[in-house]
């Protein structure tokens, strides 16, 4: 099962239980959700340090994508 597959599935579970909740209401409390944990993590001096180990430089690469990605959309 893909994401896109899990995340309509977690949908089709809220809704059920949720039913005068409209489809934007939904997404933008998700939104809200990662956008919180990512000001979260961007505060969190431990994700940020130099690191020592190429696998602690990786990982660092990949959060920071992430965090374009969701903070700028790129």
């Amino acid at each position: 099962m893909n994401l896109r597959q899990i995340y309509a599935k977690k949908a089709g579970v809220f809704f059920d239980k949720h039913p005068k909740v409209t489809y934007s209401e939904f997404l933008e409390a998700h939104i809200e959700r990662i956008q919180a944990l990512v000001n979260q993590q961007a505060e969190n001096e431990a994700l940020w340090f130099q690191a020592e180990h190429i696998t602690e430089s990786y990982l660092q690469s990949e959060l920071r994508k992430l965090h374009r990605v969701i903070e700028e959309g790129k």
